[in-house]
């Protein structure tokens, strides 16, 4: 689960790298971030959400070998792994 300050973080991240852009496209990314998180403090996968979003939320997403593909990439595991 994401602290306060990380969920604060990663807005901030966003603002820093993404805030110039227009005030429509920064509310797609602000949505987009609340459902990422939302979704990775849940364990499920990111989904359809935007590159920028992803790429900042998957920088922050604490490694667990189990369930990193299935979380980050929404991939199914392949026949051979069982």
């Amino acid at each position: 689960m994401f602290s306060r300050q990380e969920v604060d973080d990663i807005f901030s991240q966003l603002k820093a790298e993404w805030g110039y852009i227009s005030k429509e496209e920064w509310n797609a990314l602000v949505r987009d971030a609340h459902l990422g998180v939302a979704r990775a403090e849940a364990k499920a996968p990111l989904g359809e959400i935007d590159h920028r979003v992803r790429e900042v939320i998957e920088r922050r997403i604490e490694p667990d070998a189990s369930s990193d593909e299935d979380l980050l990439g929404g991939s199914q595991r392949s026949q051979s792994e069982g």
